[in-house]
């Protein structure tokens, strides 16, 4: 990015030039060594509009000034004065913070030429857009002028407006992109990248997780030899890893050559069986002696994972029925059995559960061979409310229909008082999932469709690991639903510990378990699978022995000690010994899994803020006020880049990072990382035009940026400049935990955007001047960053995400972060869509529901809202780019009619019909008698012209209680209707409701 001066553009052949105003700080007593009253050159419109009715310019204070664009029913266009139009339509102006009386201006640019013979502007303060054949840019120059005297104050701001062919918005049509490859999705999460960085909505990221750790010198693998650490993945020790010397301190022999690590003791729960847990811990353990469907193994290149063929045959799933994208709600896994070896069928000698208990009834289910019937029992017992495990629950609370097994939720709903399993054959008739003894599969059925791209990743659940009934019933003294109750957990009564309730299915099973002392997993010999699919050698490790340190928790150096001391393979450097291993061999980097630091920011602007927070705010944070310069996208972006992430990087032995998405980021599971990918690196390119290519460059960047906004800022009069004994502050706050770490981030990222600012400052210059310094060399405006601590615990985490960003309080947080589904980056922004329709909103930058220039994907325009829907589920949009649905009712201008004689309630409403989408009609009546909605009422309906008319016959009409039950009725009105898109399908309903006074 080469060097740029920004200076205010003159309209010397547009305009007339009268007296500048003034731009003294308020307030601020004259020193003798100031410069006296500041001036700047806004210059004056072309034309002087009134705007038309609907459209007058609200007043406030000019701190304020912005302008937007509105279509005919009120409804802005514009994100924080940006606009995207169609070629020949009009729009309508609408301006923002102008004292009350003033006068508003305009003026159209194209290129910086004057360009009102293209665009015209209407006495009333309509623009009427020209037709293009590309996208074309505009600059509309709005200016507030205290009165028509020349000599008057005036102050401006521009309104970008970016006029489009016609037909180049998406609107009107039904979009979904929900089956597109992993290669669309990362197209997709770039373009809303784009409008991410580009307004201000991204969080400022600093650093990436990672840094280095330690492995001990008789540890290999061919990752860690050469240092290739793969993010997700690691360096493959376990899978591909070997062990070339035994470890001299370890006292038991058995265990001298197995991997060795150390293990919390709160994580030590006593329990391995993570379908009823939802503790991380408990997921590390049973990881050790469970097995899927399909196993994440390295690529050929060795450098990401892919999914190979594990207890499936295959190395993916059959799609039954796929649509043309390969897309279906049903999928077959043909998976292995134990027995004597038979290929065809996938009959695998040595599958079979182990164990290392000396309990006889236990030790007899030693190498006995895993059955079909095996892969259905984990379903039945999650599905069985009755049996009450966690994953079961959750399962049947699912509410993404490709991820809801077809029949599960009902099953589980209606088996709360099941005292036994159902037998495979009433669960199969229930459920969609079904065995196979022809070709030994299971197929899953889900509600909705799964793309090729994620069938491994939603298939391979919690379900995949073979459990044997015959062994519950062992557990629960021969029923299987009891022995449900003490499944992988220690049981006093039976004198069981996890080593002895829970079968090990994989190249390693359970050979010692000491609560709280020494947990030891041994290689399974009889393991079949111990080759990957370019035939490379995998599971040569003897066996893993993890020993259950009560003082990880208590000792920042108890891994390192234990490491030095020979007792662990494997240890993080802390910061007393960083030093001491900044040049060894041991010493090996790695990437994290999430990035550190981060700064989300409300860069809304005003008008933003007053239609979505004011009366929230007020009761919240009465006296926080909006700060002008935040939703100054050139200032965010001065923020963005203006940070030395080299020092943060050193302090925190990470990485630099500008990446908004976590460093393990898919865009599906069989996508490349995300953040090495030209979409992403051309979503930072497009925001920062190459801004970050040098980190090292970052306060000579960053004050460019920062230069420019504070001519942006200085011209829209929202600050004056100060004196300098008394400077006028760029002034905001963010939200901090109080801690070491975070103060020193705090600390070093703030420091290095006053230097930033400062530099902007100093080297401003205007015909050879610098107006924004005084005579004593001091700058008239200053950059502050004030630090608001809070405690580092969940109940202030909980407030400050619900009553401070989210609620508009607060100008930004370095509190906490959200990641993510870091297998579908396509669908995790959405915690940045203005609506807070994820239930975390991170950034406020503007509605995002508005069409967008940075949101070009596919030929066409969206909003950021838009195309995210697309590409998650489907939308339809309006003839304005709006997410709507098929057929939507009007209620707020509900007519209803009593017929006192006739006992009978009429409803009119308009409604709106898509008839290109929504067809076949009905109507079906209940009444609602504070129970259940569950009787039946007579009624008679149509639709002509634009409105629905529906009469429910058959309630008596008393004058006081209009349906005459003192209230305790309701009556229920459900409009349903089919939904036809590429010739599929499906019903879709609206509904109203009839109270005693109203329908809603």
């Amino acid at each position: 990015m080469k060097k740029r001066k920004f200076s205010l553009y003159c309209l010397s052949a547009l305009a007339v030039f009268g007296t500048v105003c003034g731009l003294t700080s308020c307030g601020n007593e004259q020193k003798k060594d100031d410069p006296g009253e500041v001036t700047i050159d806004v210059g004056r419109p072309s034309k002087m509009v009134e705007l038309g009715d609907g459209f007058k310019q609200e007043a406030a204070s000019s701190k304020y000034f912005a302008g937007y664009l509105a279509d005919d029913d009120g409804s802005i266009v514009s994100i924080k004065s940006a606009s995207v139009v169609e070629g020949g339509t009009s729009k309508h102006l609408s301006v923002y913070g102008l004292p009350e009386g003033w006068l508003t201006g305009v003026t159209v640019l194209r290129d910086g030429a004057d360009a009102s013979s293209e665009v015209k502007v209407s006495d009333d303060g309509v623009l009427e857009f020209p037709k293009v054949t590309k996208a074309t840019s505009y600059t509309v120059q709005l200016f507030g002028v205290e009165s028509s005297d020349e000599k008057s104050k005036a102050i401006r701001k521009a309104l970008d407006v970016t006029v489009v062919p016609e037909g180049s918005i998406a609107k009107g049509d039904y979009f979904d992109y929900s089956s597109v490859d992993g290669e669309a999705r990362t197209a997709i999460t770039g373009v809303g990248e784009t409008f991410l960085y580009s307004n201000g909505v991204a969080p400022v990221v600093t650093t990436k997780q990672g840094g280095y750790q330690l492995y001990s010198s008789r540890l290999h693998s061919p990752l860690l030899d050469t240092e290739n650490y793969v993010p997700g993945y690691g360096y493959g020790v376990l899978t591909y890893g070997t062990i070339d010397a035994p470890m001299a301190e370890e006292k038991t022999e058995a265990y001298k050559m197995f991997y060795h690590d150390q293990f919390d003791a709160t994580g030590d729960q006593g329990s391995f069986n993570y379908l009823n847990s939802s503790e991380a811990t408990v997921s590390d353990l049973y990881s050790y002696i469970s097995a899927s469907y399909f196993a994440s193994n390295l690529n050929k290149e060795m450098t990401s994972s892919e999914y190979q063929a594990n207890l499936s045959r295959f190395d993916a799933p059959e799609a039954v029925d796929p649509d043309a994208t390969g897309a279906s709600d049903t999928w077959k896994i043909y998976v292995r059995v134990g027995g004597a070896e038979d290929d065809d069928n996938g009959v695998t000698k040595g599958l079979s559960y182990r164990t290392g208990s000396s309990k006889a009834e236990i030790a007899a289910f030693d190498k006995t061979d895993i059955t079909l019937e095996d892969y259905l029992t984990p379903f039945k017992l999650l599905a069985t409310q009755s049996v009450g495990w966690y994953r079961g629950r959750e399962q049947a609370g699912e509410s993404t229909a490709n991820r809801q097994i077809k029949g599960f939720a009902e099953f589980y709903n209606n088996s709360a008082s099941l005292t036994e399993l159902p037998s495979d054959e009433e669960f199969m008739r229930q459920v969609g999932v079904k065995i196979d003894h022809s070709d030994n599969s299971i197929t899953i059925k889900f509600n909705g469709k799964i793309t090729p791209d994620y069938a491994e990743y939603q298939i391979d659940g919690l379900w995949s690991n073979p459990v044997s009934e015959d062994f519950l019933k062992v557990l629960g003294d021969g029923n299987a639903l009891e022995g449900s109750k003490i499944y992988g957990i220690s049981s006093s009564t039976k004198g069981y510990t996890p080593l002895d309730s829970i079968l090990s299915v994989g190249p390693y099973y359970t050979c010692a378990y000491e609560s709280k002392k020494t947990i030891a997993f041994a290689k399974n010999e009889e393991w079949p699978l111990c080759k990957d699919k370019y035939d490379r050698d995998m599971y040569q490790i003897a066996g893993v022995h993890l020993n259950i340190n009560s003082a990880l928790s208590t000792n920042a150096n108890e891994y390192i000690e234990k490491f030095e001391a020979g007792l662990t393979d494997v240890s993080n450097i802390p910061t007393d010994y960083w030093d001491k291993y900044v040049s060894s061999p041991l010493r090996k980097p790695y990437v994290g899994s999430s990035n550190n630091g981060n700064v989300y920011l409300n860069t809304y602007d005003k008008k933003f803020w007053d239609e979505n927070f004011s009366s929230e705010a007020s009761s919240l944070n009465p006296s926080y006020e909006v700060k002008p310069v935040l939703s100054n996208n050139d200032f965010y972006k001065g923020l963005f880049v203006g940070i030395d992430r080299a020092a943060l990087a050193e302090y925190s032995h990470g990485y630099t990072s500008y990446d908004l998405q976590q460093p393990v980021a898919k865009a599906s599971p069989k996508a490349e990382l995300y953040n090495s990918t030209s979409a992403h690196s051309g979503a930072l390119k497009s925001a920062f035009n190459g801004a970050i290519d040098d980190a090292s460059a970052w306060k000579a960047e960053a004050a460019e940026y920062f230069e420019k906004a504070i001519e942006e800022e200085l011209a829209a009069g929202h600050y004056k400049l100060g004196t300098e004994a008394s400077p006028t502050e760029f002034s905001f706050s963010i939200t901090s935990i109080d801690s070491a770490a975070r103060n020193f981030y705090f600390t070093n990222f703030t420091e290095n955007w006053k230097d930033a600012f400062e530099l902007a400052v100093q080297t401003h210059s205007e015909n050879g001047k610098n107006p924004w310094v005084g005579a004593n060399g001091k700058s008239l405006i200053t950059l502050n960053v004030v630090k608001n601590d809070v405690p580092q615990t969940s109940t202030m985490v909980n407030d400050i995400i619900y009553n401070g960003v989210q609620a508009g309080t607060t100008d930004g947080q370095n509190v906490y972060s959200i990641t993510g589904n870091a297998y579908d980056t396509a669908n995790n922004i959405d915690i940045y869509k203005s609506d807070n329709s994820s239930g975390f909103c991170l950034s406020f930058g503007g509605d995002t529901a508005n069409i967008s220039s940075d949101m070009l994907y596919n030929g066409k325009y969206w909003s950021f809202d838009s195309l995210w829907a697309a590409a998650n589920g489907g939308v339809l949009l309006d003839d304005s780019g709006k997410a709507t649905d098929p057929v939507s009712l009007d209620k707020a201008n509900a007519k209803i009619t009593p017929d006192v004689a006739n006992q009978s309630y009429t409803v009119e409403m308009p409604i709106s019909i898509m008839e290109k989408f929504a067809s076949n009609f009905s109507v079906k009546t209940e009444d609602y008698d504070g129970g259940d909605y569950d009787a039946m009422v007579d009624c008679d309906w149509e639709i002509k012209d634009g409105m629905i008319k529906v009469t429910f016959d058959g309630y008596s009409c008393i004058d006081g209680d209009p349906l005459g039950y003192a209230g305790q009725h309701v009556l229920y009105a459900e409009v349903s209707y089919d939904f036809t898109y590429n010739g599929e399908t499906t019903t879709k309903s609206v509904s109203f409701q009839l109270s005693t006074t109203k329908a809603f």
